[in-house]
């Protein structure tokens, strides 16, 4: 039985199309995470195809993300998606000629997961027992504090013009 997440290149010589569309498993994470845990199943609709002498990846991919808040460490579900994601290979550079996508969805997909995440859509019930611990926006500095030479003129004297 064939890995249909496998592309082989000599299928899609003479403008063919390779389309893979459903729920495919495999692991995004080489190795378990103990802040983050994501689904084996991810969803893909993928379009392989040639365009001179390089691979072209077309594709949609989600997959559930479960982290922890970023404020009272409770674990917290996410999709992540990637939405009209393109990935290229020279064909020199595969060997065999059967071209395995999940490294690049696997990538794809992990650059999407946000490093910080808060429950509740960003509205943490315990925020604000720890809001006396979070630091207050500063208050917008006057213009001079901006200009670090702002009071060189008056060093200079009022003729630092002419030399």
């Amino acid at each position: 039985m064939s890995d249909p997440l496998k592309i082989i290149l000599d299928r899609l010589k003479g403008d063919k199309k390779e389309i893979l569309e459903g729920e495919y498993s495999f692991p995004l994470l080489e190795k378990e995470e103990n802040s983050c845990r994501v689904e084996p199943k991810v969803w893909l609709k993928l379009e392989a195809y040639l365009a001179s002498d390089v691979l072209i990846l077309h594709f949609d991919a989600k997959v559930t993300v479960e982290l922890p808040c970023n404020i009272c460490n409770n674990p917290t579900s996410l999709k992540v998606k990637v939405e009209n994601g393109y990935f290229t290979q020279p064909l020199e550079e595969i060997k065999d000629y059967i071209f395995d996508v999940k490294p690049a969805i696997r990538e794809s997909l992990l650059l999407e997961i946000p490093q910080f995440i808060e429950c509740s859509k960003g509205k943490c019930p315990e925020r604000e027992e720890i809001a006396s611990y979070l630091k207050e926006p500063e208050s917008e500095k006057k213009e001079e504090e901006n200009f670090p030479f702002s009071d060189l003129d008056q060093e200079l004297g009022e003729d630092h013009g002419s030399t």
